[in-house]
């Protein structure tokens, strides 16, 4: 049995970011496959993104202390746990010492490093495992680095078919009143401090089209995570429309056909280029985000098209183009070479039927004080929300 594992703490995950639409797309192409595979979930409640998974193929396992509860979790030494994020992982790690199971890990973009409050630069931890899968170059470079010893591997995020929603598509546009040959410019993200900044340069794209004589709707769907960035953003950019309901929000991906220009990062970049979209990807060193073009794409595409990226002063003024990339086929062209989830398939099972167990040594006690800081905050945060 594969398991695909991933966590999921009231307070302190979302339970929509990308990884876990990461997770459901390689779950549904290896169950079309034929694969044998369930999900575990560790923490304590169901993620948004997996509802959709029948509760027969995915369990909620209870973190008890520091260790996963398995009085209901039969794992035997010959299947694998595929974990997606450092605190799957490290449960996974205790389960495969028990169990002597075979693990992968899978590092789902991000940046390596954050400044300190003193200026420092910090990196992230990153959990070991024999076999480790990067979804950028920026990951993977830094990886190497660190870690001699492991089987990396490079496997940019994928996507799978995604089947637009025409009758939800259809009340947005009454919704909001666009009418029949309106532009819309799209952005779907969670509304919070991380998003922020690509809500705010997504906007003033919008801007720079109207200045160029270019009348469109600029549609923001997702979710609320902090009140007060919403609340901010709504009181700044009034012509703006937010769409934070539930019933747009889930599976927004549905109703990106809806846009003719979408600005996207990493998994959002990619499923725009399924439906052929015109895509920008907004850029560290501008208010605006960027055109992707077949000029820039290779530099954008090594950091999974993240805003960390900066733009050269050419590719600031490439906006002006953007017209002309309509129905062109260029970015479903790019989705078909990089970003399918079919084409990688093979690649996930030649790891899967390599991996390796993992050991009980001075890496996994590393894992166990950055997996105790994180459930000490967690249960801090559940007592003070009852008190």
């Amino acid at each position: 049995m594969l398991y695909l594992a991933i966590s999921n703490y009231k307070g302190c995950h979302t339970g929509a970011g990308g990884h876990y639409y990461s997770l459901l797309v390689l779950y549904n192409a290896l169950k079309e496959f034929g694969t044998k595979v369930e999900v575990i979930v560790f923490g304590d409640e169901k993620p948004i993104a997996l509802d959709v998974i029948d509760d027969e193929y995915i369990q909620v396992v209870k973190v008890l202390g520091l260790l996963p509860n398995l009085r209901n979790l039969k794992v035997e030494s010959e299947d694998i746990i595929h974990s997606f994020d450092p605190v799957s992982h490290f449960s996974s790690r205790v389960i495969s010492i028990k169990s002597k199971c075979k693990l992968v890990y899978t590092k789902p973009g991000g940046p390596n490093s954050k400044k300190s409050l003193f200026g420092i630069n910090r990196n992230f931890y990153v959990p070991y495992s024999k076999d480790i899968i990067c979804f950028s170059r920026e990951n993977f470079d830094f990886i190497s680095n660190k870690y001699r010893d492991v089987n990396l591997h490079l496997i940019p995020n994928r996507v799978g078919r995604i089947t637009s929603d025409n009758t939800r598509i259809q009340e947005l546009k009454e919704k909001i009143g666009i009418e029949a040959g309106t532009k819309v410019l799209l952005r779907i993200c969670r509304i919070g401090t991380d998003y922020k900044r690509s809500i705010e340069q997504t906007i003033a794209l919008a801007d720079f089209f109207e200045m160029k004589g270019e009348s469109l709707v600029t549609l923001i769907i997702g979710r609320v995570q902090h009140e007060d960035v919403y609340e901010d953003l709504l009181r700044r950019f009034n012509e703006a429309h937010f769409i934070t309901d539930d019933y747009f929000c889930r599976s927004a991906s549905e109703l990106i056909d809806i846009a003719d220009y979408v600005v996207g990062t990493g998994r959002s970049f990619m499923e725009a280029c399924y439906f052929d979209k015109v895509a920008f990807v907004p850029v560290n060193n501008s208010n605006m985000a960027v055109l992707v073009t077949d000029s820039n794409f290779e530099r954008l595409f090594r950091n999974n098209f993240s805003p960390r990226n900066v733009a050269t002063s050419a590719e600031l003024e490439m906006n002006e183009t953007a017209i002309k990339m309509l129905n062109t086929g260029f970015y479903r062209s790019k989705f078909d070479k990089f970003f399918g989830i079919n084409g990688v398939l093979n690649k996930y099972l030649k790891i899967y039927e390599n991996a390796k167990e993992t050991r009980l040594d001075y890496k996994f006690f590393h894992h166990f004080l950055v997996q105790s800081r994180f459930l000490t905050k967690y249960y801090l945060k559940k007592f003070l929300s009852i008190i």
